[in-house]
C-alpha cells in the first residue's frame, strides 16, 4: 500500500500542469508519455509486486500483465489515472457519483441499473449495459456489455469483449504511424488549438484526445489477424477514418453553465470527422445523405448532414416558449454540433452554427463514453418533459443531484416543462 501511495505522489507530480516554451503541457503531451507512468519493468513498484497470478484479465505466464501495465488491463491502466479521486476533477472519466463532467461522459452510469415511475403505478428499469461503452476494467469492476456478450458492438463489427480504452485512443499517441513512419516528433496536445500547439519543422501536434487515426489497429488478433500498417506488428482491427478535429477547454470539464448569457460556457468546439471517426466501428450508423427512407439510417450524422435552414432554429431556440435567441450566444453544451471546419475553431465559444457548413454529428445526441440514460444520449429521449427524466425521478438515486444533466437545474434553469432536447434543432413543442 505504501508503494502504491508512492506511485500515485510520483504520477500525480508528472500530471502537475507545467510551463513549457509558453505551453501548458502535462503526462501525454499529446504523445507517447514516460514508459513506467503506464508500464512496469519487472512487475513491481517501489519493490512491491504490482500483480500476481490467477484469474485477473491479462494475466500471464509468472503474474506479469500483459504488456507489463500498471494494471491488469489496458482500460484499469488508464482508469489508474483517471478514475475520480485518484489525480484530479480535470481529467475523470469515472466516478464515484456521475459527477464526471468531462465531454465524453461518465463510465460510472454503464455499472448504474435503476428503476423509475414514469406515471403512476408504472414500474420502468434502465440498464446499466444501455448507458454507454462497456469498457473492460476489472480492477474498476466494469465488464463485457452483456447484452452484446459474445457479440459486437451496434451497427459495427468490433467485439464487445475487446472493447477497452484503447480501442478508441492510442496511448501511445502516434500520428499517422509515428516516427518510425517518417512523421516528425509529437511536440504538443493538438486538442486545443492553434494558441497551444501550432506544427513546425521541430514537430507536429498530436491527434484530438489521443484519438485512433487512420493507421491504428487496436483488437483482438485471433478475430482480426495482424497487420503490418504502421510498420511492424499490432493488434488487428483497423482503422479507415482518420482523428476528427476538435478544440477543448485547457481545463477538460464541461460546467454548462451560462447558457444563453455568452460567457462562463466551457465546452469542446466540434470541427470536422466526428461521425466518419465513430463509425471506425459503428458504420452502419454513419448517413451523411439525408432522407428516411429504404437503405438510410433514419438520422442524418456526418460531414455533409449540414443542418441548413434548421441552423436558424437552433440559434432562436433557447427554451420552451423562448424564441428569443441570438446565433453571437445561442451554443447550448447539451445539444453540440460540428462547425463544419478544420480550421478556426474555438473552446468555450458560444457561437451557434451557420447553415452552410455547421453539420449534425454522433456526439449531437450521444455522449463518447456513458451517459445517464438508456442509448447514452445527452438527454432522455423517453421522457415528455425533461424535469421527468427517468434518472431524475430514479426510486433510489446514488448519484450527486443533477449529475445527470452535468448540475443544470432543468427547472431551474430552463422551467417546469421543458421538452426533450430534440426541440433545439426541430422546434416541435
Amino acid at each position: 500500500m505504501k508503494a502504491l501511495k508512492i506511485w500515485l505522489i510520483l504520477m500525480a507530480a508528472a500530471l502537475a500542469v507545467f510551463a513549457f516554451n509558453g505551453a501548458a503541457l502535462a503526462f501525454h503531451d499529446g504523445g507517447v508519455a514516460y514508459c513506467e507512468g503506464c508500464h512496469t519493468m519487472h512487475n513491481s513498484v517501489g519493490g512491491a509486486v504490482v500483480n500476481t497470478p490467477g484469474g485477473v484479465k491479462g494475466t500471464v505466464g509468472n503474474g506479469l500483465n500483459e504488456y507489463l501495465l500498471q494494471g491488469s488491463d489496458p482500460s484499469s491502466t488508464c482508469l489508474n489515472c483517471h478514475a475520480k479521486n485518484t489525480m484530479g476533477a480535470n481529467i475523470q472519466v469515472l466516478s464515484s457519483d456521475g459527477t464526471a463532467y468531462t465531454p465524453g461522459g461518465d463510465f460510472y452510469w454503464v455499472n448504474k441499473t435503476y428503476t423509475y415511475s414514469p406515471w403512476a403505478g408504472a414500474n420502468m428499469t434502465s440498464e446499466g449495459y444501455n448507458h454507454g461503452h462497456s469498457v473492460i476494467a476489472s480492477d474498476f469492476g466494469l465488464s463485457e456489455d452483456s447484452h452484446f456478450a459474445g457479440n459486437v458492438g451496434p451497427g459495427g463489427t468490433y467485439p464487445a469483449s475487446n472493447l477497452a480504452c484503447n480501442s478508441c485512443h492510442n496511448p501511445h499517441g502516434r500520428v499517422n504511424g509515428g516516427t518510425r513512419n517518417s512523421e516528425g516528433p509529437v511536440k504538443a496536445s493538438g486538442s486545443y488549438g492553434p494558441g497551444f500547439c501550432t506544427p513546425d519543422a521541430s514537430g507536429i501536434c498530436g491527434n484530438y484526445r489521443l484519438l485512433a487515426d487512420g493507421l491504428y489497429n487496436a483488437g483482438d488478433p485471433a478475430v482480426f489477424g495482424s497487420s503490418s500498417a504502421q510498420g511492424f506488428p499490432v493488434q488487428g482491427y483497423h482503422y479507415t477514418a482518420n482523428a476528427p478535429v476538435a478544440v477543448a477547454p485547457q481545463d477538460f470539464r464541461e460546467k454548462e453553465d451560462g447558457y444563453g448569457t455568452g460567457s462562463g460556457i466551457e465546452h469542446v468546439d466540434y470541427g470536422t470527422g466526428i461521425a466518419e471517426w465513430c463509425a471506425n466501428c459503428h458504420g452502419a450508423f454513419l448517413n451523411n445523405s439525408g432522407g428516411t427512407g429504404t437503405g438510410y439510417h433514419r438520422h442524418p450524422a456526418g460531414d455533409s448532414a449540414k443542418l441548413g435552414g434548421l441552423a436558424s432554429l437552433y440559434n432562436s431556440y433557447v427554451k420552451s416558449g423562448d424564441y428569443a435567441g441570438d446565433s453571437s450566444k445561442s451554443y447550448l453544451p447539451l445539444v453540440p454540433f460540428e462547425r463544419g471546419v478544420a480550421t478556426g475553431l474555438v473552446a468555450n465559444s458560444p457561437a451557434g452554427p451557420d447553415g452552410a457548413n455547421a453539420a449534425v454529428m454522433c456526439l449531437s445526441c450521444h455522449r463518447a463514453h456513458a451517459s445517464a440514460f438508456d442509448e447514452m444520449t445527452r438527454w432522455d429521449t423517453s421522457a415528455e418533459f425533461m424535469s421527468a427524466s427517468s434518472a431524475l425521478i430514479a426510486t433510489s438515486k446514488p448519484w450527486a443531484a443533477n449529475a445527470p444533466y452535468y448540475g443544470w437545474d432543468i427547472v431551474g434553469q430552463m422551467g417546469s416543462y421543458q421538452r426533450n432536447l430534440c426541440n433545439k434543432c426541430h422546434v416541435q413543442d
